[in-house]
């Protein structure tokens, strides 16, 4: 999975994911409001989302040899699993949890 990328690529990609992680979570958690999370939790879920988008992405055993395609992978991860736990803590709210 990660052994795949090369030294630079893997710690420019490390440093992006970090550095646009916390910019997104700011700004999910003025848009979201009290169903985000906070900043820094926001963007620990949005890391975790970019890892399990990856994992997910190698389950599926795509013959993706570009390095944006799985950049893209991560996002899309990242975003639909602070999607779900934001839908979800919404929900436990509504219901008085």
């Amino acid at each position: 999975m990660l052994t795949e990328f090369d030294n630079f690529s893997l710690i420019a990609f490390t440093l992006a994911l970090a550095v646009g992680a916390y910019f997104l979570a700011a700004a999910t958690d003025n848009v979201i409001g009290s169903d985000g999370f906070g900043t820094i939790p926001n963007m620990i879920i949005l890391i975790a989302g970019a890892f399990l988008g990856l994992v997910g992405l190698e389950h599926l055993k795509l013959p993706i040899h570009n390095d944006a395609l799985r950049m893209f992978a991560c996002a899309a991860g990242a975003f639909l699993c602070l999607g779900l736990m934001s839908v979800l803590k919404a929900f436990a709210n509504r219901l008085h949890y």
